[in-house]
């Protein structure tokens, strides 16, 4: 083993791009497409932004219906193989399978989905004014509850977030269907100062008690981050550099996250001229996404802008005893003819028969820029990622994973490790067995234009005593689900 920790550069830079998903809806995709099919264990990556139809549409008055955003979205579908990381931006998403499992994710919060042997669900947008939020929501929202100033005032309807998709290794592909949702006031934060390379940590280390504060999507964010309040109850401290800890361990501070892949997210955001040490487990491969502004990466400091994917070189060991499989067990394979039924078809709004990737080898996704900067920090178990910003503020995600090095055969939203397995799981699921008999004659109320509630702060007592029932029954059906 080396002594020292290893500095990550940039390997190749690929553009996220405009892809057609669910009904009415264009995702910016960087990993899945033609320009990087897979990078292991990630499947898809996808930057997804709404805007409520009706107001692009110049509608006045919105009904219910509206609201709760069916003209767009991703209703009822399944999946098998794999995990759904969704992390919320801006605005709100409902969301339903078909466990009996329902919830609202809202800015900042996060849903860490394992679909195991199977989940089929629907993701539907939520298009509100501040003002919903404030009065409460229940099950159903009528518009004359609404008042005259409450119509008035200016709406913030636009929803943006990112969805991942990691893979599962074989031994977990069938595992029991899981979620984690995280509120953003429960996610733990590391804030400090801009260069810890030392190995010195002189930041704060803190589980915000308080939900974020302002629009992750204004641009001024720069001279806006969130002052935090940490679980000690220690004076708030306002930083220049904020790491989002979702999954993982960053500066001390671990997420309490479960993932079956060994994966680090983080989410972070650095005003300009800063710079930020990141560490990285040896084994793992990732990448960085750009959200807004402008970042260098690397001893190089390689160049990153919005809407760009940035994939990390990996850690040289060629002169380490290598666990690494043969090249050719790391390809993708997919198949054009599989049988579909016109039901499947008809759910996701177009023909997934005919989506096939195809993944080169590794050794052709070749490197655009040198990167063979050495470092000499000592630390034999970890390698690390320089991030510095200059006349720009940076907000980006960060996230690594431990390869499975497994065949990938994928079609559609099953991924599986043989074609035998990709073929067994389409019968499964149009025969509604192993995994899917709950789907037999499922349709998800919020695909249909029926309203889920957090029922937040200024709900009613009576919608507060609904919710509770709601939570009791949703605690029913997980306990059901860990029997199934």
């Amino acid at each position: 083993m080396a002594d020292h920790a290893h500095a990550r550069g940039i390997n190749r830079i690929v553009p996220a791009r405009g892809v057609a998903e669910g009904v009415n809806t264009m995702v910016q995709r960087s990993i899945g497409g033609e320009d990087l099919p897979i990078l292991d264990p990630f499947l898809t990556l996808d930057e997804f932004r709404m805007s409520d139809p009706s107001t692009t549409k110049g509608k006045g008055n919105r009904n219910t219906s509206s609201k709760l955003g069916t003209e767009t979205g991703f209703p009822d579908h399944p999946h098998r193989g794999f995990e759904t990381v969704t992390l919320m931006l801006k605005g709100h998403f409902q969301h339903e399978d078909f466990a009996g499992h329902k919830g609202r994710i809202g800015p900042g919060d996060v849903q860490w989905m394992t679909a195991g042997r199977g989940i089929v669900h629907a993701e539907m947008p939520l298009f509100l004014d501040q003002d919903d939020i404030d009065i409460g929501i229940g099950m159903q929202v009528q518009e004359q509850e609404l008042t005259k100033k409450t119509r008035a005032k200016k709406d913030s309807r636009d929803i943006w977030g990112l969805q991942l998709w990691v893979n599962l290794p074989k031994e977990h592909k069938l595992c029991k269907p899981q979620y984690q949702e995280l509120k953003d006031a429960w996610i733990p934060r590391w804030s400090g100062p801009s260069d810890t390379r030392d190995g010195r940590d002189d930041g704060v280390a803190h589980q915000s008690v308080e939900v974020l504060k302002g629009d992750t999507n204004d641009s001024s964010f720069d001279s806006n981050l969130p002052t935090r309040s940490s679980k000690t109850g220690v004076n708030s401290v306002s930083t220049d550099i904020e790491v989002k800890v979702i999954a993982g361990e960053s500066h001390g501070v671990k997420s309490k996250v479960y993932t079956r892949t060994p994966t680090q997210y983080f989410e972070i955001k650095m005003k300009s001229n800063q710079e930020l040490i990141e560490w990285i487990p040896e084994t793992h491969e990732g990448f960085i996404y750009i959200l807004q502004g402008r970042g260098y990466f690397g001893m190089d400091m390689v160049e990153g802008q919005a809407q760009q994917l940035l994939i990390l070189s990996s850690v040289d060991r060629s002169n380490e005893t290598s666990h690494r499989p043969k090249k050719e067990e790391n390809l993708v394979h997919t198949q054009d003819n599989l049988p579909l039924s016109s039901t499947l078809v008809s759910k996701f709004g177009h023909d997934i028969s005919k989506e096939t990737i195809s993944v080169p080898d590794s050794q052709q996704q070749s490197e655009q820029f040198n990167t063979t900067a050495t470092a000499s920090i000592v630390n034999p178990q970890r390698s690390f990622i320089q991030i510095t910003t200059r006349d720009q503020s940076l907000h980006m995600v960060l996230i690594t994973g431990e390869p499975c090095r497994e065949p990938v055969f994928r079609q559609g939203p099953f991924v599986m490790t043989s074609q035998e397995e990709l073929d067994r799981t389409f019968r499964d699921y149009e025969e509604k067995k192993r995994g899917f008999e709950r789907a037999k004659g499922w349709v998800s109320s919020i695909s249909q234009g029926t309203l889920v509630s957090d029922f937040p702060n200024g709900s009613t007592a009576e919608n507060k005593e609904g919710h509770l029932k709601s939570k009791n029954k949703q605690a029913s059906n997980k306990k059901k689900l860990r029997q199934t």
